[in-house]
């Protein structure tokens, strides 16, 4: 099978042999290349679909170094997540495990941490972390550590909280039932919670012993009333430094965390309203007591809470303009009324001021497809607003938002919740609707075949995958293809945004893998590459839902044409 690259002009062509991984098995086939030393286009190849990625290497917990094994209902890569933790310049990989069962105790959760080398990923120096093993003497943590039905590792956030140099890591437990000390030791159902881990030098403490457990009232003088049923504090996290301090040259990352089931109003009569946290780091860490909370009953926030709007449900941090340094929170409400129209919602953004937090009070954005300029209509059970990521798709000054509304319907063929994704561009002044983009499959050349249920845009990451120094945006569909999972890359281009032309589509070949239900971008030795959870994967030794995690290299063109390559 040929893999030609062709240019401008023809000069002498070279023909090699590229060891090409094929996507989704262990075996490697040999591509032979045509190959024009002059140009870096690609046009058509063995890998057509995916002209830029390279390969992939899965993971599971049979693979080699890895500190267990395979179980049923494990759903390994519920969650992933990247970051340096160790400082050695390589990015490590965290995955969710909600479903692992510690000894007889089921669904207690643990995150496993595969470090990066200069080979990129290994199983080697593997770890877990767990919740606190301790229980003596009775505290709120010490009495909430590791417990059945927890599903630990449901959520993950990567940043340095201490700004000591190190990235530490969040893990979100929105299932945490807890128990009250001072309450009556009455058991609070699905309240949520949070452990941050904190990195060094050597990674991780054994087990992960040692974390910040933080609660959603942690750190005030009003933690029992701020703990309730249901909030499930914990869904979604988001990290940036949102009022820029640092220490020792090294910035002091801040935490968002939502609790989208969060009730209003007396005796809780506004149900899910949703609420998010920002609690701020220091060097002593992230401990609760520094912190600002954002609600739309929030003073001058636009807007007011209403049931179901599920505000918190998706988070992405950035810097969206109207401030030099300022990093700004992007907040997803996708069950708000648009014009009356149920569950159609929005995208709500508080720009921070650069220096304290949020500026509540002045001017936050509420964003729709009714918003003036923007491509689409809101539409009833649209879910806009499902899925958020923030990134430089146009290498300007300032970062830009993606926003899914996973049950968009194509109208047009008839075809229900096939997902949609808009993109708005930053200026100075912050978000504008001028130059917005609409993307959905078989729109505007993207691939992929539009099915109903397919829900494009579940899931959103962005990173620099094609070496050009812009960020290029990863749409999840892991309802794609009865729920086998597939993602698209669309690439970024300076100057000019996102664009289709030579996208990555990929389709796995399982049916009820998930694969992207949830994804992460990192440089883990081999230049960027995107993570890919596939939490319904069964293992080769039959274990059911046990889980697994597809990382994909992509191709780095100043390799791949460098003279002498072949040899």
């Amino acid at each position: 099978m040929i893999l030609t690259i062709m240019g401008k002009t023809m000069k002498k062509l070279t023909k090699i042999i590229l060891p090409l991984l094929y996507l989704g098995q262990t075996s490697i086939v040999n591509a032979e290349i045509k190959l024009d030393e002059s140009t870096k286009n690609i046009i058509k190849g063995i890998i057509d679909p995916t002209p830029n990625i390279f390969g992939s290497k899965f993971w599971d917990l049979d693979s080699a170094g890895t500190p267990s094994n395979t179980e049923n209902f494990q759903y390994f890569g519920t969650a992933v997540s990247s970051g340096d933790y160790n400082n050695d310049g390589y990015e490590d990989l965290a995955v969710g495990i909600p479903g692992y069962d510690f000894f007889t105790l089921n669904n207690t959760g643990t995150v496993l941490i595969l470090y990066g080398t200069a080979n990129g990923l290994s199983g080697v120096n593997s770890q877990f972390l767990f919740q606190t093993f301790v229980t003596s003497p009775p505290n709120v943590e010490n009495d909430n550590g590791v417990e059945a039905n927890d599903f630990f590792g449901t959520t993950l956030a990567s940043g340095d909280f201490n700004c000591d140099g190190f990235v530490d890591l969040a893990v979100g437990t929105p299932d945490e039932d807890v128990t009250l000390v001072g309450d009556g030791g009455v058991s609070r159902d699905n309240v949520g919670a949070v452990n941050i881990f904190y990195g060094s030098a050597s990674g991780f403490a054994d087990n992960g012993q040692g974390s910040t457990f933080l609660l959603q009232g942690t750190g005030t003088n009003f933690f029992s009333n701020m703990v309730s049923d249901g909030d499930k504090w914990g869904f979604s996290m988001a990290v940036g430094n949102f009022n820029y301090d640092s220490n020792n040259g090294n910035q002091c990352m801040d935490l968002a965390i939502s609790a989208p089931y969060e009730d209003f109003g007396n005796n809780n009569s506004i149900v899910d309203g949703g609420q998010v946290d920002v609690l701020f780091g220091s060097a002593s860490g992230i401990d609760g007591s520094d912190r600002e909370t954002i609600s739309q009953n929030s003073a001058g926030v636009a807007d007011s809470t209403e049931s179901n709007d599920l505000f918190g449900y998706s988070l992405a941090a950035g810097n969206l303009g109207k401030t030099v340094v300022g990093i700004d929170l992007a907040v997803g409400v996708p069950g708000e009324k648009v014009n009356n129209l149920t569950d159609a919602g929005i995208v709500q953004v508080f720009y921070s001021d650069g220096e304290n937090g949020f500026m509540t009070s002045v001017d936050d954005q509420i964003w729709s497809q009714d918003s003036s300029g923007v491509a689409g209509l809101s539409e009833a059970g649209d879910k806009f607003g499902s899925a958020v990521v923030i990134a430089n798709f146009d290498g300007a000054a300032y970062a830009d938002l993606a926003i899914s509304a996973t049950e968009e319907d194509l109208n047009s063929q008839g075809i229900t919740n096939a997902g949609a994704v808009n993109v708005l561009y930053s200026t100075v002044n912050g978000l504008t609707s001028a130059g917005n983009q609409l993307f959905y499959q078989l729109n505007a050349g993207l691939q992929g075949d539009p099915q109903n249920q397919d829900r494009f845009g579940e899931t959103l990451t962005a990173g620099d995958l094609n070496y050009d120094g812009v960020a290029d945006l990863v749409v999840g569909v892991p309802s794609e293809a009865v729920s086998s999972g597939a993602f698209h890359v669309i690439y970024g281009v300076s100057n000019s945004g996102l664009t289709t032309q030579n996208d990555d589509y990929f389709e796995n070949s399982n049916g009820g893998d998930q694969l992207s239900i949830s994804m992460a971008i990192g440089d883990f030795g081999n230049g960027p590459e995107l993570a890919t959870g596939m939490p319904a994967y069964n293992s080769a030794d039959n274990n059911i839902d046990s889980g697994a995690v597809q990382v994909f290299e992509f191709i780095n063109p100043d390799v791949i044409f460098k003279d002498d390559f072949e040899n």
